[in-house]
């Protein structure tokens, strides 16, 4: 009977604990949001058993606060490291533009997801090697994720390869509003703006980012009267 009771108070205060770190876990991540890092850093320091989850909110916060040396001096010493650990790490290299870094951290995992190949694609694509980018792509053992196609998507669309970026768009096993909105955009964004109506109309569905990228579109090509009558 005693055994017992031991037992069910230590499973008590084991899930009590685990519940105080969830809490603290989310107290980082708040206080990295507002950009109180040394607030954020102290309820690190007080957490006597920080799991996986507090060392990502605590990577996640430094990088994204411009406090990237601490970032990687943390994920060095971390006693374990899981997929999201990584994942973080090279979300945090490539918000800070360390494309060779994140290019370098890709290499050495063990494990990847579609996370973790949308960050590199994205990664390539935003610095000008969108047929690296390409390459990442077609390596992917699963082509189901459509943050991965949006990714290469943006890349053609950003780097002036809007041909690439429609015919990888028709491609697409499944589409979502980012997908359309991403193919819009270039065609805005390049003053194409009879195929940009052309596309809109064909919108399966759309969004006010959708409508502002028209209305910019015919903004920025000096023509307000058609602007005026597409929202009329």
């Amino acid at each position: 009977m005693m055994k017992a009771r031991l037992h069910s108070v230590a499973g008590h205060l084991n899930r009590r604990g685990q519940q105080d770190v969830f809490q603290l876990n989310l107290k980082i991540t708040q206080l990295a949001k507002r950009g109180d890092i040394d607030e954020a850093v102290r309820v690190f320091n007080a957490i006597a058993q920080p799991n996986a989850v507090t060392y990502n909110s605590m990577i996640s916060a430094y990088a994204k606060n411009g406090r990237f040396s601490e970032a990687c001096a943390l994920f060095n010493r971390m006693p374990f490291k899981n997929l999201i650990s990584w994942n973080t790490m090279m979300s945090g290299y490539l918000y800070n533009d360390y494309f060779k870094e994140v290019a370098e951290l890709f290499d050495k995992m063990r494990r990847r997801d579609s996370f973790t190949y949308s960050l590199m694609i994205t990664c390539y694509a935003r610095s000008g090697f969108v047929e690296k980018a390409r390459r990442v792509f077609d390596s992917m053992p699963d082509k189901s994720c459509a943050a991965c196609w949006n990714a290469l998507i943006t890349g053609y669309v950003k780097n002036g390869m809007l041909s690439d970026g429609r015919k990888l768009f028709n491609e697409m096993p499944v589409r979502n509003l980012v997908s359309w909105n991403t193919m819009l955009s270039g065609y805005t964004r390049s003053g194409q703006m009879c195929l940009a109506a052309k596309f809109f109309e064909e919108m399966e569905e759309k969004d006010w980012i959708s409508w502002n990228l028209v209305l910019e579109g015919y903004t920025q090509a000096g023509d307000l009267h058609a602007a005026r009558e597409f929202f009329e």
